[in-house]
């Protein structure tokens, strides 16, 4: 099974409660002034973060550690998950370094984003040839942040952080319109990333989680779409929410609704059978290959949209992406384990 990757999860914030979760990239210039502050003392970074750093240095003119992990790292949260976009000035340099032995050497690659593991730490790097990448489509304001290592400037573009010298730490939604499958995925992502990260869930989030999960889809496409975001996040969703903690989520109007669309199991037989399962199986399957196992072969029509090609690339991307498939591969042999059949 694909434990060693997980061990170091379990250990981390993901499991005080602990980016598919990542946004859309732009490189395009900001037309406004934005806000920055300068760190002191600067962020501690780990020796997983400065090795990688290293190397990105070596190709990048300018790179900068992104989003949340970087009030993780004031909040002194345990995460494991690091974000980093880069100017690649020599796009040819880079391709040259990747040639040779490198932190990217196994990487899940989408386009210029890579994923991968280096050390006890999962990495996203975003590279860009024309400019600095930048957050284009943020559901949450912290997730525009921006930190420069060799200056200590936080640049804070959506005003994550407040206007006083102590930071604010409360997760922050941005005010747009959304669909219901839109506001599932900034639910999720809210979820997960707040816990990592240590921020606060005020009133203000508490109302919007309501508000989500309460909703229904407006149509099979809705469904289909929440349905696919929930497969996509289940890998972190379910350390975020361990054990029976995911079942009040799972049995919300919002995905009793749409997962009775696609899935044979009602939503409540499904909380039910991962209750009887969790006691039965070996504790070194983690939850999440236990809930997966629960609803890949439990779809209505596989043929026609099988849900397991949601997990991997090109569909889902960043820290998911390397949780899901390693959650996938568990999920086919806890299928073929004789606990799972007599449960």
């Amino acid at each position: 099974m694909t434990t060693d990757r997980r061990s170091f999860l379990r250990n981390s914030a993901i499991l005080t409660a602990g980016s598919a979760l990542l946004p859309t990239w732009t490189s395009a210039s900001a037309a406004t002034a934005i806000a920055t502050r300068t760190l002191t003392p600067a962020l501690a970074l780990t020796t997983d973060e400065q090795a990688v750093l290293a190397w990105v240095a070596s190709y990048a003119d300018s790179y900068r550690l992104q989003g949340g992990c970087i009030l993780g790292h004031l909040r002194g949260s345990p995460n494991k998950f690091t974000q980093i976009v880069a100017h690649m000035a020599d796009p040819a340099k880079f391709a040259s370094l990747l040639a040779a032995k490198s932190p990217l050497s196994s990487a899940l690659v989408n386009g210029d984003s890579y994923s991968f593991q280096y050390g006890q730490t999962l990495f996203t790097l975003q590279n860009s040839s024309t400019s600095l990448p930048t957050v284009a489509n943020a559901d949450w304001k912290h997730q525009a942040l921006q930190y420069d290592p060799k200056t200590h400037i936080l640049t804070d573009p959506l005003g994550d952080t407040g206007a006083s010298a102590q930071i604010n730490y409360t997760i922050q939604l941005i005010a747009k319109i959304r669909t219901v499958p839109q506001n599932f995925q900034a639910l999720v992502t809210g979820l997960v990333e707040s816990t990592l990260y240590k921020l606060t869930q005020d009133a203000a989030f508490n109302t919007f989680r309501n508000s989500v999960l309460n909703s229904k889809p407006a149509n099979a496409a809705d469904a289909t779409a929440v349905n696919r975001i929930l497969l996509q996040n289940l890998a972190l969703l379910a350390q975020v929410f361990p054990a029976n903690s995911l079942a009040p989520i799972l049995k919300s109007p919002l995905l009793t609704a749409s997962l009775a669309t696609q899935f044979t199991l009602s939503t409540a037989q499904l909380v039910a059978r991962f209750s009887v399962l969790r006691t039965k199986v070996n504790r070194s399957y983690s939850d999440e290959t236990i809930w997966l196992a629960l609803l890949i072969p439990n779809q209505k029509s596989p043929q026609s949209g099988d849900l397991t090609n949601a997990l991997g690339l090109p569909a889902n991307g960043g820290f998911n992406a390397i949780l899901s498939l390693d959650a996938l591969a568990d999920m086919r042999q806890l299928l073929n384990d004789p606990a799972f059949a007599t449960a």
